[in-house]
């Protein structure tokens, strides 16, 4: 249990006691994509809990894309919309080092970067709510606790070989597919959180190490969101 409690203090914000530090840090990142289950059956579950109360109706969605997403940012410590600032601050400045000032007329491209992604997320599971794919909420955080236990591994070469997180990502996300019929979305879903956890997916102009990978993982959310709504 206690590779959970460290996985579970590394990515949420209510801290569990750890009474030692595992020894095997593989197995911390094992538990990540069970900790990302969690969260994602929480917002299955407001989800549901709006639509039993309002009915599938569009103002059950507009509540439930707000208040989801919120608990969503928030209970992960706000670690999504901090990366897209920054890596708004950092694509500025790398254009005007280059010489090439992009949207000059824009002076607030973090705070756009942040919105779009919010607006993006909340139209996401708005779409879910109303078209009833509720179940879908389960599959974002999964894929980007496994894709941030991927990228985990290979800065710091903690537990070469290790693959096991994948496979429970998989057992995870294989039977949401099944139940929505969508098999062939939930493992392109799957493949994309692959390529981010593998550095496939960079932007070089990113120089912060700690932000980049939530950057990208924001990124990824909100396209499986948005890859489970349209498919639906």
């Amino acid at each position: 249990m206690n590779e959970f409690k460290v996985a579970w203090n590394a990515l949420l914000r209510w801290p569990l006691p750890v009474e030692n530090e595992p020894r095997d840090q593989t197995r911390v990142l094992w538990a990540m994509p069970l900790v990302g289950l969690i969260v994602g059956l929480a917002c299955w579950l407001l989800a549901g809990l709006l639509q039993l109360l309002i009915a599938r109706t569009l103002l059950a969605g507009l509540i439930g894309g707000v208040v989801i997403v919120f608990f969503y940012v928030w209970s992960m410590r706000g670690r999504r919309l901090k990366a897209l600032a920054e890596a708004g601050t950092a694509w500025e400045i790398s254009r005007e080092k280059s010489g090439q000032p992009w949207l000059q007329g824009v002076a607030r491209l973090p705070q756009i970067l942040c919105m779009g992604w919010l607006l993006a997320m909340t139209a996401g599971v708005f779409g879910l709510i109303v078209y009833s794919g509720t179940i879908w909420l389960i599959i974002p955080p999964v894929l980007a606790t496994t894709a941030l236990a991927e990228s985990s591994r290979r800065q710091s070469g903690a537990g070469e070989g290790a693959w096991q997180y994948w496979l429970v990502a998989l057992l995870i996300v294989l039977p949401v597919g099944v139940a929505l019929s969508r098999i062939a979305a939930a493992l392109l879903g799957l493949l994309a959180a692959w390529m981010v956890g593998s550095g496939s997916v960079r932007w070089s102009w990113l120089d912060n190490q700690d932000a980049e990978p939530w950057f990208v993982i924001a990124l990824l959310e909100a396209a499986v969101l948005w890859i489970g709504l349209l498919v639906l």
